[in-house]
């Protein structure tokens, strides 16, 4: 028995990794919370700052950023108050999704617990919204409750190391699914820290782990079955980079279409992670 093509599990979260190299105004922000910034493309830790005011030291330390030259896309910062991401925050954020085939706004909306007027606000070039191309990636503004603690990166190494796998790659990985959030789950309905499907986390249970896992209410079944589907996908692969293809595009997919360029990103993103979780010691908030 194969698992699911997880292609289609794919829709939570796509983060761009990207080196900031320019300004995009505060004002391009749509819903933010407040107290709250998205990282835009192109923006500068310095230049977020700037904007609001705020000291340069200040907000790196509140958001518990080792590095200020190197920021995400689609993360948020918190520009005043104590402390990083270390326990439950509620923010807005902003997601990337691809169209479908069949697709429209409205639809498109509703999967997102978001309206047109919010899509409209977030992707200007829609000159037209009942025009969508298929391939097209839109920015979607969503609510998600981030998590990163000292205890979801313990919890990911030791999972890691009990598979005999690297845990800063485990914790990259989770990272740039999920964020380490357990409560999350994406418009495919893939849950959990490790964005796994209901139908392959039964696959994985049953033909991998051995035992039930609970992947939507449980942390740490979640975890190993992300990491367990994973070592499985580097035994058939006997290649870390393509394990992460299959992992995010699914094998059946990848045989008959080969990698698509979104998933080469993907891996890219991953290794960027990890570099920044072995230099320093989390991942980039």
């Amino acid at each position: 028995m194969q698992p699911k093509d997880m292609l289609q599990r794919r829709g939570w979260l796509a983060l761009p990794l990207a080196l900031a190299l320019g300004i995009c105004p505060p004002a391009a922000l749509v819903g933010a919370a407040p107290g709250i910034h998205t990282v835009q493309q192109g923006e500068t830790l310095s230049g977020i700052a700037e904007a609001y005011g705020v000291p340069l030291v200040a907000l790196a330390e509140t958001n518990g950023i080792a590095n200020p030259d190197l920021i995400i896309t689609g993360t948020t910062l918190q520009l005043g108050g104590e402390g990083g991401r270390t326990t439950a925050d509620t923010a807005t954020t902003r997601v990337g999704h691809r169209v479908g085939a069949g697709e429209n706004l409205e639809g498109i909306a509703a999967a997102y617990d978001t309206n047109v007027a919010a899509l409209l606000a977030a992707n200007p070039e829609l000159t037209d919204p009942d025009v969508l191309f298929v391939g097209q990636v839109l920015i979607v503004p969503t609510t998600t409750t981030a998590v990163a603690s000292d205890s979801t990166a313990a919890l990911l190494a030791t999972i890691a190391l009990d598979y005999g796998l690297d845990p800063t790659l485990i914790q990259a990985i989770a990272w740039q699914e999920s964020g380490w959030q357990q409560g999350v789950t994406s418009a495919a309905g893939a849950t959990g820290i490790m964005q796994i499907l209901p139908e392959t986390g039964e696959w994985v249970a049953s033909d991998i782990v051995g035992a039930p896992l609970n992947i939507a209410d449980s942390a740490n079944d979640n975890v190993t079955a992300g990491v367990a589907l994973f070592s499985w996908l580097i035994e058939q692969s006997g290649d870390e980079d393509l394990a992460l293809a299959y992992y995010v595009q699914g094998q059946g997919s990848i045989a008959s279409a080969g990698i698509f360029p979104e998933t080469w990103q993907y891996i890219a993103n991953i290794r960027a992670i990890q570099t920044y979780i072995i230099r320093y010691g989390a991942p980039p908030n």
